[in-house]
């Protein structure tokens, strides 16, 4: 199983278990959930929504480091840590967790995710280890090469909500 930022109608698809690529999918998806458990009403298949984010966050979890983070393509380990998947990821997690949609171990997850975090912050209070923009292609987020990144603070802030909620 993976998950794929790109996909097209006719197959192609394209950078396959992209940190931040799964980190979007995630938090998106924990997000729509928050606001589907306050309906009045029942909505139609819903079911199917949890099992889509219960199944992408087992799929995640198994890659995330001994450190807490994960590596900008999840799955390998040569890329390099990026903080900034690290980040929605985790945020995503602590969502699931208090939303009691995942075990309370994600939280607790979390939370090493956001310790770990604190060591990468510049004296400024950006985050570093952020991967590059994705215009640049699979071949610019799998070399390694991280900058620090007023996107990477908000998405850490992401966390720190989630954790604070």
């Amino acid at each position: 199983m993976a998950i794929y930022q790109r996909a097209t109608l006719d197959g192609q698809t394209a950078y396959r278990n992209w940190g931040r690529g799964a980190a979007w999918y995630l938090l998106g998806i924990v997000k729509t959930l928050a606001v589907l458990q306050k309906l009045p009403f029942t909505t139609a298949n819903i079911d199917i929504v949890y099992e889509a984010f219960v199944s992408a966050a087992e799929l995640v979890d198994q890659w995330q480091t001994q450190q807490g983070v994960w590596y900008s393509f999840l799955d390998q380990s040569e890329t390099g840590v990026d903080t900034s998947a690290s980040a929605v990821i985790a945020a995503a997690f602590a969502w699931g967790a208090q939303l009691d949609i995942l075990p309370n171990r994600y939280l607790r997850s979390a939370k090493s995710t956001y310790q770990t975090l604190e060591e990468y912050l510049a004296p400024d209070g950006f985050l570093t280890q952020v991967s590059q923009i994705n215009r640049g292609g699979e071949v610019l987020q799998e070399n390694g090469y991280r900058v620090i990144s007023q996107f990477g603070m908000g998405l850490m802030g992401q966390l720190k909500a989630a954790l604070n909620a």
